[in-house]
């Protein structure tokens, strides 16, 4: 089991789907919603390795309690970490802040996650990983109009590319619609899915 980000929510997540070992954390940067719930595991029972970039690592203060509890590593812009079976490649994303999106890979099937992308624009690098990923995931704070975050709108075109590829669209924020508004516009887009908590995505 690996965690992608730790918000402030993370350890009501956790109890709530009982799930009580990780392997690692991978961080994608360093704004409050994705680190916020970091010091939760002051407590957990197991050490834990934390991977992110300089600039998040380098921007919170960790107690001695984490500091004893969690092995921080710097991560590279495309350097695989393998974790058990579960390999974790990061690759730059456009952001307010320096940004990792993460390709998850186990037994030659990928999860691309985009985090807080900031518009619909791909690099090449990109688009090869969509061409071979099940699924894509992109933060989508407002449906048409983002600024700093890619939009659903913008979703929508990077999916209709990519039929194979099943896209799921999450942290929608207040200024979208609201979610079972959101599935019902979405509902002609097969292969677009909208977030909800505790779901769950077999590959």
């Amino acid at each position: 089991m690996i965690l992608l980000d730790t918000p402030s929510s993370i350890g009501e997540i956790l109890n709530r789907e009982k799930i009580f070992h990780i392997s690692a954390i991978f961080l994608s940067h360093k704004h409050f919603d994705h680190i916020g719930g970091l010091t939760f595991f002051e407590y957990w029972p197991e050490q834990l390795r934390v991977y992110g970039n300089m600039s998040v690592l380098g921007n919170f203060e960790i107690t001695d309690r984490l500091q004893d509890n969690c092995k921080f590593q710097v991560l590279n812009d495309r350097a695989s970490i393998k974790i058990n079976k579960i390999r974790v490649t990061p690759f730059e994303v456009k952001h307010k802040v320096p940004t990792f999106g993460f390709v998850v890979q186990e037994n030659n099937k990928s999860i691309v996650h985009f985090s807080d992308k900031e518009n619909s624009e791909l690099s090449e690098y990109q688009r090869r990983l969509l061409k071979k990923a099940q699924v894509a995931v992109f933060h989508t704070v407002v449906y048409e109009g983002g600024t700093d975050h890619i939009d659903v709108v913008g979703v929508i075109g990077i999916a209709q590319e990519y039929p194979a590829c099943r896209f799921v669209i999450t942290h929608i924020g207040h200024n979208n619609y609201v979610h079972d508004v959101l599935v019902k516009k979405l509902s002609k887009y097969k292969n677009i899915i909208v977030a909800y908590d505790g779901m769950e995505i077999i590959l």
